[in-house]
């Protein structure tokens, strides 16, 4: 597996964690109703993108120039 492929499937994997474990559901329930679902879902959405970042990061940094 390419070095650069590493950080966007940890990123990936962390973005559906927090969609299963839902680990701000006490926070957001202090807020009020539907909170905790947009607070997790927008931290999962968060790693989506920075994978996405990373992955085009690593691909275009590993390719030659010319």
């Amino acid at each position: 597996m390419a070095k650069s492929a590493i950080l966007p499937l940890i990123l990936i994997l962390l973005g559906v964690l927090t969609g299963l474990a839902k680990p701000l559901t006490t926070l957001g329930d202090s807020y009020g109703p539907g909170w905790a679902d947009l607070l997790n879902g927008a931290l999962g959405f968060v790693f989506i993108i920075a994978a996405a970042i990373a992955a085009i990061a690593g691909r275009s940094k590993g390719r030659p120039q010319g």
